[in-house]
């Protein structure tokens, strides 16, 4: 029997976002990686405040995540260098980025910056 690729899910919450706008985010993530066959491990919520760059791309390495699913690269951040900086330090540990939103239904391995 083949394991599922294992991946996490990760969203930026802001202050001002309802219940409802934060479970449909989870919803998107968790519908995507079920379309594509991955065993979700959770979803990382970082709440507005301070930004922790490598957080996730250290927990991505340490528990040998092979994705992670973001609702848009928006969500990781609304400035593009650090969307950059977040996406090379997630495939720097070694997992590939998968944009919900970049296209309906279809895994998009993310290099913001690479172009």
């Amino acid at each position: 029997m083949t394991e599922s690729p294992t991946a996490y899910g990760y969203m930026r919450v802001p202050k001002d976002a309802s219940d409802n706008e934060v479970r449909a985010l989870e919803e998107q993530i968790e519908s995507y990686a079920q379309r594509c066959g991955f065993d979700l491990r959770g979803i990382h919520e970082e709440h507005d405040g301070v930004l922790m760059l490598d957080l996730m791309a250290r927990t991505v390495q340490e528990d040998n995540v092979k994705h992670v699913i973001v609702p848009s690269l928006e969500n990781l951040s609304t400035h593009l260098a650090v969307q950059v900086v977040m996406v090379q330090m997630i495939h720097a540990a070694g997992a590939a980025l998968h944009n919900v939103s970049a296209a309906a239904g279809d895994a998009d391995d993310s290099r913001a910056g690479d172009q």
